[in-house]
């Protein structure tokens, strides 16, 4: 249910990971289908993290609470 993504710089150092939560890849007729879960963490080389994308995860917990008020 997620996806680990390495960066480095130019002298291949690596600068930082991320954690992107999603589901699994899925094979369609079209290509590969990627369901990202919006709320992602990142780390640096030094072990800090940080959540990602908060501002977009937190909007879409409120369009799921309009969508459960309006169907009820």
């Amino acid at each position: 249910m997620h996806a680990v993504w390495l960066f480095w710089d130019e002298n291949w150092n690596r600068t930082n990971w991320f954690v992107n939560l999603q589901a699994p890849h899925a094979r369609t007729p079209a290509g590969i289908r990627v369901t990202d879960y919006y709320l992602d963490l990142e780390r640096t080389p030094d072990l800090d993290w940080r959540w990602k994308d908060e501002d977009e995860f937190a909007a879409l917990l409120k369009r799921i609470d309009r969508l459960r008020v309006a169907h009820g």
